[in-house]
């Protein structure tokens, strides 16, 4: 398993890539009846490089969905957006 993970502090730029895959955290929204007049979702998803869909798991806790994240793809290879590579802009991020 690979020494760094996605947590709660990182988990807006960090994500798990194999090959032409990604695996990574969503945040998603549905209408409720409280008083924000929504429910905020955590989305496991895994896409190709064109964020294509492959699968998706729905969570209603950040942490459960990270700790599933982890635990299914954490022997992937860990990327994430704050470590560029040399160069500026997006096309540099190691996340793409």
């Amino acid at each position: 398993m690979n020494q760094a993970q996605v947590f709660e502090g990182n988990w807006r730029e960090a994500l798990y890539q194999n090959g032409p895959y990604l695996a990574y955290v969503s945040l998603g929204a549905a209408p409720a009846s409280n008083e924000e007049g929504v429910e905020w979702l955590y989305f496991l998803l895994v896409t190709d490089r064109d964020h294509q869909e492959m699968s998706s798991r729905e969570f209603k806790e950040l942490e459960a969905a990270l700790a599933a994240l982890n635990k299914q793809y954490g022997h992937w290879e860990f990327n994430s957006r704050s470590e560029q590579k040399n160069g500026d802009g997006c096309s540099t991020c190691q996340a793409h």
